[in-house]
């Protein structure tokens, strides 16, 4: 009879033990919700924008510094701005902040003179407003947002360019819009610029549109698309692609073995002889002086990149590698034990594996967060308001 008791109370833990294991598992990352919708991308947690910050942290409380226009008072220390919050994205055009409550609800707040926040007003919005609902993922663009939803649709508006589309390829016509406009389905992610957008559809194929003199489209031609139009990839051997990256005529993919491709002007950047500029590609093309790459973060004139390892790299010219704008570097190598990196046009962030947070580059509105507006050189440690006793 002991023995039976023995056995019956060692079943009912290990049944209790699997049970936690199944729940730790399946709670763990990112999981359909009880629909089946697709996940909130939570891979955003950081998020560097013309001259502001924007940070998720550990509780899903989000801070903010520098001029974000948040309640118009620019701050060079964290600012508290909501809790709850899953995902988040800045724009590189103005002060505009976006977020992603963990309800799918998208929030916006900041410059909206060309409706980049869902609605038209000459002076900032200084507190986040809800813009959608049931969205997984956000392009903030360059004053033309792009925003995911749980049914895989593609939405954007804001400012008139060609990365929105429009009726004659390349130019920019027609007006801008506050209220969402759908662009296409079954899509996974996106990223957009001034000049172009890039968007990853469930099948793997990444359809293209806007201005294409670069061959920022990799289509294989110069010729612009006002609408989305399938790229040729073939370069990436069927090889699933995994993050996107877009400056003004210039784009970038990762797959999943950490492959980088670079196409368009993206090509004329990489690193080389001082001076010297590689011709623009209009097909994707391998970049051989790095691998194992986790993401890639895109500066005015610089690109930050965090390999698999942890390691943290930089190439380009300007302050985020701090060298003199006459020629592009060869990669640099600024830290290890980095989880996540963000990219402002002139300012970079990492946040580390213990949890720590670390900017450097242009300050002048307070965007690295070290309490000064001072440009820094060399990464600074971003310190946080201690909790109120």
């Amino acid at each position: 009879m002991r023995n039976r008791l023995l056995l019956s109370i060692a079943f009912a833990v290990a049944c209790v033990l699997v049970f936690i294991l199944f729940f730790w598992k399946t709670t763990d990352g990112d999981l359909p919700d009880a629909a089946g919708h697709p996940a909130i991308t939570r891979d955003t947690r950081l998020a560097a924008g013309l001259k502001h910050s924007l940070y998720i942290d550990g509780k899903g409380q989000l801070w903010t510094w520098g001029d974000s226009r948040y309640r118009n008072r620019p701050s060079a220390v964290p600012v508290k701005v909501a809790d709850n919050a899953c995902a988040v994205a800045a724009g590189d055009a103005s002060a505009t902040s976006f977020y992603i409550a963990c309800d799918g609800t998208l929030y916006g707040w900041g410059d909206s003179e060309v409706g980049q926040i869902g609605l038209f007003s000459e002076t900032p919005v200084i507190e986040p407003m809800p813009i959608l609902s049931g969205i997984t993922g956000i392009s903030p663009g360059h004053d033309t947002p792009f925003a995911i939803d749980t049914a895989s649709i593609l939405w954007t508006w804001g400012k008139v360019s060609p990365s929105r589309g429009e009726d004659v390829p390349g130019e920019e016509t027609g007006e801008p819009i506050a209220e969402p406009r759908k662009v296409m389905e079954l899509v996974q992610r996106v990223s957009s610029s001034a000049t172009h957008t890039l968007a990853l559809r469930e099948d793997r194929s990444l359809w293209v549109w806007g201005t294409n003199d670069s061959g920022a489209l990799a289509t294989g031609s110069h010729t612009a698309q006002n609408r989305p139009y399938k790229a040729d990839i073939a370069a990436l051997q069927s090889k699933p692609i995994v993050k996107l990256a877009t400056k003004n005529h210039a784009s970038f993919a990762i797959t999943e073995d950490g492959s980088l491709y670079a196409w368009g002007y993206a090509n004329a950047s990489l690193p080389g002889k001082e001076n010297a500029a590689l011709p623009p590609k209009t097909l994707p093309v391998k970049v051989d002086f790095i691998d194992r790459v986790a993401d890639i973060a895109l500066g005015e004139e610089s690109a930050l990149i965090l390999k698999k390892d942890g390691s943290v790299w930089a190439y380009g010219a300007g302050p985020v590698v701090q060298t003199a704008k006459t020629g592009w570097t060869k990669p640099v190598h600024l830290m290890d034990d980095a989880v996540e990196i963000a990219c402002g046009p002139r300012h970079a962030l990492v946040l580390k594996k213990d949890g720590s947070l670390w900017s450097w580059g242009d300050n002048e509105a307070g965007q690295l967060g070290d309490g000064t507006t001072g440009n820094r050189a060399e990464p600074v440690r971003i310190r946080f308001p201690k909790p109120a006793s």
